[in-house]
């Protein structure tokens, strides 16, 4: 016999399935979007000590509330090899996504739009990546 998991509503108390984001009775946002995390053993780099073709790992945490108060994280995060260095950021490759440009400078909430940006991380990934000091 299989049995089921529920999640109970914090703001009604009934039990919902574990599969829904919101709650049968109230429209209460039950489940959260998990934020990307650092890989183990992982050094936080200056993203501006870094060089072309180092392998680092990138965490992009701009995040789109619905309006139900969802959370849903919008930013690429994940292993990126390194290709450019600008003022403002790094234009990195993975073999996952392709190419993308990681603002480093600000992070701020566009108004409209309901985004929040949070600062871009660096991450280091093994012996590969220097960390700064």
């Amino acid at each position: 016999m299989r049995k089921f998991r529920y999640i109970e509503c914090k703001n009604c108390g009934i039990l919902n399935d574990s599969r829904f984001n919101l709650c049968t009775d109230c429209g209460y946002a039950i489940k959260q979007d998990r934020a990307p995390r650092p890989p183990a053993h992982s050094i936080e780099l200056n993203w501006r000590d870094l060089q072309i073709g180092d392998e680092v790992y990138i965490i992009c945490s701009d995040v789109w509330v619905s309006t139900a108060g969802i959370p849903i994280y919008m930013g690429d995060s994940g292993k990126f090899k390194i290709i450019r260095l600008t003022q403002e950021g790094v234009v990195a490759y993975s073999t996952d996504i392709g190419f993308a440009f990681f603002n480093m400078v600000w992070a701020d909430t566009i108004g409209m739009c309901n985004i929040r940006r949070k600062q871009t991380k660096v991450y280091s990934i093994g012996n590969k990546a220097r960390a700064s000091r």
